[in-house]
């Protein structure tokens, strides 16, 4: 019951060049990925805190009382 069939490991050849698009590609995704997820987080949060604005509430610009100074 022995095997009569050659069984040489041939060596997988792979090119660095490749494994380092790969590397940036996935580290790419991960920093976007965590942007993405930080802007919808403070969007929301946002969204939360802020008071519904009402009509009432815009700010308009007012005028300053006059001092003697200016007369």
């Amino acid at each position: 019951m022995t095997d009569t069939t050659d069984n040489k490991s041939k060596m997988l050849t792979v090119k660095t060049g490749y494994a380092r698009i790969a590397l940036m590609l996935m580290a790419a995704n991960l920093l976007l990925t965590g942007y993405a997820i930080a802007a919808l987080t403070n969007l929301q949060t946002a969204s939360i805190t802020d008071e519904p604005v009402t009509e009432t509430a815009t700010s308009t610009p007012t005028s300053t009382p006059s001092t003697a100074e200016e007369n």
